[in-house]
């Protein structure tokens, strides 16, 4: 691979970016092991630019740059976008390089995501947009420790104000761990909207969900839409309670607090997996527990 495929084409090719399609030696192998090269090569430190280059075959149907950030540029995103366009499950953690501009590109030009990881990414307002725009089969969105998501960038990924309607109608999972500020108010009311507004959602993982769950239970949600075109928090929760009782789809709870189990047991009757902190006093909110489907249960306490 070094001295006849790699280096030919470093000589010849490398800076080249217009080429569609480029022949290499992994054409006829099998996405899924070209994916275990790429894996193994960056792991071991053995992963080149000319390398990655010639392993971004376009029938590959799942790809992870995780192993190789340094090497993710823009210039490999732009390659990705136009060689690989049978892509189902795209993992750029870490891969900081990627402007959002080329974030934006690659999630318009790749409408068969089913998962996308966006993990410690430039990943900001616009990325969640044409995300939530153009993924209509995303069922898995990473965007832990992403510095420029906002709350507001979390609405776009479940609305669009232009078209005004809703966005990833069949997202089930959603990582967003570490977004900052976790204790701000907007934060809290950004959650409860996706609550809302995303009905399939079965994890949302963030520490300030429990509040946000609060919010809902409580019900003081506020009147109408915001300047910027969203719906409020009421005019989604009248959608979507239809005349019955609230309840999410939520099977996975992380960080709630004894004070507040009777809250998630009532909005989350499904939770097959609870993370409990118990509290210094005596025990409360364990009798209005009724999780029929709870299969793990881990309890925590500062003690």
């Amino acid at each position: 691979m070094q001295s006849l495929w790699v280096k030919d084409y470093s000589d010849n090719y490398l800076d080249e970016y217009r080429f569609r399609y480029v022949m290499g030696p992994f054409n006829d192998l099998a996405g899924s092991l070209v994916q275990d090269l790429i894996r193994l090569l960056g792991e071991s430190r053995r992963l080149t630019r000319a390398a990655l280059h010639l392993l971004l075959v376009p029938h590959l149907q799942e790809l992870s740059l995780r192993p190789c950030p340094s090497l993710v540029s823009n210039a490999i995103g732009q390659l990705v976008t136009v060689r690989c366009k049978s892509l189902s499950a795209l993992d750029l953690h870490g891969c900081n390089r990627l402007s959002a501009d080329v974030l934006v590109d690659l999630v318009e030009e790749l409408p068969l995501l089913s998962r996308l990881g966006l993990a410690e990414t430039q990943a900001n307002v616009q990325v969640l947009s044409a995300v939530g725009s153009c993924c209509r089969r995303l069922r898995e969105l990473d965007v832990s420790h992403c510095k420029k998501v906002s709350p507001r960038a979390l609405r776009h990924l479940a609305y669009d104000p232009l078209e005004r309607a809703l966005c990833c109608p069949v997202l089930r999972v959603l990582l967003a761990r570490g977004l900052e500020p976790a204790g701000d108010g907007g934060m809290v009311a950004a959650l409860a909207f996706l609550l809302l507004a995303l009905p399939r959602l079965e994890v949302l993982a963030h520490g300030a969900v429990p509040d946000a769950l609060c919010l809902l239970h409580a019900q003081q949600l506020g009147g109408g839409g915001d300047a910027d075109g969203f719906p409020s928090l009421q005019e989604l929760l009248a959608q979507r309670q239809n005349g019955s009782r609230l309840t999410l789809q939520l099977r996975r709870l992380e960080e709630v607090e004894e004070p507040i189990l009777a809250t998630a047991c009532a909005l989350c009757p499904e939770a097959e997996e609870a993370g409990v902190w118990l509290g210094d006093g005596a025990a409360a909110g364990w009798d209005a527990l009724c999780w029929g489907r709870l299969a793990r249960l881990s309890l925590s306490c500062t003690g």
